[in-house]
């Protein structure tokens, strides 16, 4: 009669052993940001770019939030080109680099024309980074047939540091209004002058959709 050989049994180490053999590799743990940096600034604040940031020292260093830090800032328009680094330190963290490099934002305003016997010429300027600080504030004069009528104007697209856009004009609108006999001969002319004032407030809810209210 053959006799059966029992199987070993299965230590502890043995069971430890392979089960460490058999589970999943461990992920790489996300290194930490020890610090963020910027370079390239000479005219725009600090806290205007650092507010636009979705990642903040301490944080995780996460991918998507970093693009999407990247694609914030170039979307304010105020620089021609935006970059990042990341360099990693000997602690096991990770310092943030991003160079920005500012372009002129005073833009001047100018045009003009006619035809059937009406001319007009347009002179103004608006800068997007008045004072480094994200706000627009623009001016700008029309003269139409002799007429005088002008705009001035103010953006704050970060209104109490949220992604909210307050914006406000005054018009002074001078208008010349003809009168003409029923022949079709000129008559005369009068000016109509209005005094007009628009206030807004939009709140962004996704960098290509906004929705507001706004008065005049």
């Amino acid at each position: 009669m053959a006799l059966r050989r029992r199987p070993d049994p299965i230590t502890p180490a043995l069971l430890t052993l392979t089960l460490l053999l058999l589970a999943p590799p461990a992920a790489a743990e996300t290194p930490r940001i020890a610090a963020i940096d910027f370079e390239g600034l000479s005219s725009t604040d600090l806290d205007v770019v650092e507010r636009e940031l979705l990642l903040h020292e301490g944080d995780a260093l996460q991918e998507d939030a970093l693009q999407e830090s990247i694609q914030r800032l170039k979307n304010l328009r105020i620089f021609s080109a935006v970059t990042e680094r990341v360099e990693p330190l000997d602690d096991g963290r990770v310092r943030l680099v991003i160079t920005v490099a500012e372009k002129w934002t005073l833009l001047p305003i100018a045009r003009g024309g006619g035809g059937g016997g009406s001319t007009f010429f347009i002179l103004g300027a608006y800068d997007i980074n008045t004072a480094g600080r994200y706000l627009e504030v623009g001016g700008q004069y029309q003269n139409l047939n002799g007429s005088h009528s002008g705009v001035l104007w103010f953006r704050d697209p970060r209104f109490l540091n949220e992604r909210l856009l307050l914006s406000t004009d005054v018009w002074s609108l001078a208008q010349i209004r003809r009168l003409y006999t029923p022949e079709g001969q000129l008559e005369g002319a009068w000016t109509l002058d209005r005094l007009k004032v628009n206030l807004g407030l939009q709140s962004e809810l996704h960098r290509l959709l906004r929705v507001g209210v706004g008065a005049e």
